[in-house]
């Protein structure tokens, strides 16, 4: 009797750990962003007014808002449920409709375990070398997650972009660092802070009272 007590207590333990593992995070993550130009003919300090200094990433399960400091960008929500993405610039009263389904190629990824800390969390790091959709051009994106901010992958199979529907599934997790090597420019998101906490479903509504636009780059 004490044998069959002592192996549900390990059934039980394992199960609860497996569970709180795989809680899903919700709350936000605070980035500083830094870019390098590696091209001399870009105007550096333009580009980072443009892509600001710093920024907020709020997750909920299927939800993303991305709240940008910047002079030109002030918010991007994604409905990943119903692959609905928009952008909102501070000097206009419409909102961009993007299509992140166009589907860059995830040529090869290498996965570097315990590469580093990063506000508390120890991270792993996730080397992946992409193709982007046409008209193709080879970069490298960089992504240092920890196991203890899981997402569930299953919302981001429409995300094409950066390959995120395949990326995702990888990680399983809300990322703390990005880094992003192209032609023109490298860029950094390293998180500040994590917030976990409740956010309200109206947090990531997308205002249908605003007018759509479709011109933006093309999509």
């Amino acid at each position: 009797m004490k044998a069959i007590s002592i192996i549900s207590l390990v059934v039980f333990c394992a199960v609860n750990c497996f569970s709180q593992q795989n809680k899903e995070f919700e709350g936000r993550v605070y980035y500083a962003q830094t870019l390098t130009s590696n091209n001399p003919q870009l105007d550096t300090a333009a580009l980072k007014d443009d892509l600001g200094r710093s920024s907020i990433y709020s997750y909920k399960t299927g939800k993303i808002r991305w709240d940008i400091e910047s002079k030109s960008l002030e918010y991007q929500i994604s409905d990943l449920v119903n692959n609905e993405h928009v952008l909102k610039f501070l000097w206009v009263d419409s909102l961009f409709k993007v299509d992140y389904s166009k589907e860059d190629t995830l040529v090869s990824y290498k996965i570097t375990k315990n590469a580093d800390t990063i506000c508390g969390y120890v991270c792993d790091k996730i080397e992946t070398f992409m193709r982007s959709c046409p008209p193709s051009h080879d970069f490298k994106r960089t992504v240092w997650f920890s196991s203890r901010l899981y997402a569930d992958p299953k919302p981001f199979r429409n995300l094409g972009t950066y390959a995120m529907n395949k990326l995702v599934p990888l990680i399983k997790a809300v990322p703390l660092a990005i880094l992003l090597e192209s032609e023109l420019f490298t860029m950094k998101f390293t998180a500040v802070k994590v917030e976990a906490v409740e956010l309200p479903d109206y947090f990531f509504t997308i205002d249908k009272s605003l007018p759509i636009s479709y011109r933006l780059w093309n999509y």
